[in-house]
């Protein structure tokens, strides 16, 4: 066996093409060489191929030929090749990375060892032949459901490999949950109800991308419908007016002081005159999907009506004038929840006319209500005014004489 190699004393570990001489010999030279465009080959899994091409084969050689390394270790690999046809081309898928746990480049150089009597065979060319191990694509964790619109985080675990991750692809098999990004982590957004399948690869600084990761199942769930108010108007009597509002099936109700955003709440309550607001949203208790709206409740109280009594209107004696007085102890009527006041207010009362009649309607003003929780209806009373007595003044009675009459 005739071998000759001439090895460079420094040569870049990833990308040189290097030319190694030819031999010579008595007999005509059998030049290997390899197609265009694979003098640098990487290879991240598995095997790798080239295209070797002999010049000035005779045909039917016999031939037994070796891949070197001539960098990083041993890496020798002989390749036996028979009955090979000049000019022939074949490709070989021997070299494998087997057993290679650290990504680095290696000369791949092709040389011949004749069999009895066929031609030498000159060292072919060398090429730069990287190789590492595949990263894993672990296990994509977070969680399994995610609700229509909304989203949720997804993480890649990756592992192994030969470099630094560079980036990540993600993939949906039908879209429902709708994944994108080149991060290890991404934001499954809740597309379409149903389920998808949700797969990721990892690719390394030197270009080697993973196998698909396992299958993560996850589920779009639906929303609820916005719930159905009840509100409450109620007139006040000192008790306390919740307002309420109806979930569907398999569904609560939580309360928020605003149409969106906000804050918890509770359900709108109160017991004096006014208006208080809350909004419900719908909250399945299965899914902890939430209905996409929230609807309005309202609690109104209004004030109650008041009344005056123990009044009494008084008569008088005409006096040309509407003025009038009432007698009495005035109160309210229609107090509510066992409450007490006092009367307030300066009251006026005055006839409906000025002229003598009976039954008189009087009309009273100036009464006030006791709280904002009450308005006040003014007492109506009635009473007479009597026609006031009269004299003739400045008459003298005059003298006579009799006269029979």
């Amino acid at each position: 066996m005739k071998q000759i190699l001439q090895k460079f004393s420094q040569i870049s570990v990833f990308l040189f093409l290097f030319a190694l001489t030819t031999f010579s010999s008595v007999n005509a030279q059998t030049v290997v060489t390899i197609n265009s465009g694979t003098s640098d080959v990487k290879v991240c899994s598995g095997n790798f191929s080239v295209n070797v091409y002999f010049e000035n084969l005779v045909d039917g050689g016999l031939y037994e030929l070796y891949w070197n390394s001539l960098l990083i270790g041993t890496f020798n690999e002989a390749l036996s090749m028979t009955n090979l046809t000049a000019n022939a081309v074949r490709d070989q898928t021997d070299i494998t990375t087997a057993g290679i746990s650290q990504f680095g480049a290696k000369l791949i150089e092709i040389y011949g060892v004749p069999q009895p009597g066929q031609p030498i065979v000159s060292s072919g060319p060398t090429f730069a032949f990287g190789a590492g191990v595949l990263p894993t694509a672990g296990a994509i964790t977070g969680a399994s459901s995610v609700c229509l619109v909304k989203q949720t985080t997804l993480t890649a675990n990756a592992s192994g490999g030969s470099g630094t991750y560079t980036s990540y692809s993600w993939n949906s098999d039908n879209g429902n949950a709708g994944v994108s990004g080149t991060n290890n982590t991404t934001e499954a957004i809740g597309s379409f109800i149903g389920s998808s399948d949700i797969t990721y690869t990892v690719t390394d600084n030197h270009g080697c991308t993973s196998n698909p990761s396992a299958a993560f199942n996850i589920t779009v769930n639906s929303l609820p419908s916005a719930p159905l108010a009840g509100n409450v108007t109620a007139t006040y009597d000192g008790a306390v007016k919740t307002g309420t509002a109806t979930p569907g099936t398999n569904e609560t109700i939580d309360w928020y002081t605003a149409s969106t955003n906000g804050t918890p709440t509770t359900a709108p309550s109160r017991t004096t005159v006014g208006t208080t607001t809350a909004y419900a949203e719908a909250r399945n208790t299965i899914t902890g999907c939430v209905s996409s709206s929230r609807t309005q409740v309202d609690v109104t109280i209004t004030p109650k009506g008041l009344t005056i009594t123990g009044l009494t209107g008084d008569n008088k004696v005409y006096n040309g004038t509407t003025a009038a007085t009432a007698s009495g102890t005035a109160e309210y009527s229609g107090l509510e929840n066992g409450e007490t006041f006092a009367v307030s207010g300066t009251p006026v009362y005055t006839f409906a006319s000025a002229g003598v009649a009976n039954g008189i309607t009087i009309n009273t003003s100036g009464f006030t209500a006791p709280s904002a929780n009450y308005t006040l209806t003014q007492p109506t009373l009635s009473g007479n005014i009597t026609a006031k007595g009269l004299t003739i003044t400045g008459l003298t009675g005059d003298n006579k004489v009799y006269n029979g009459t």
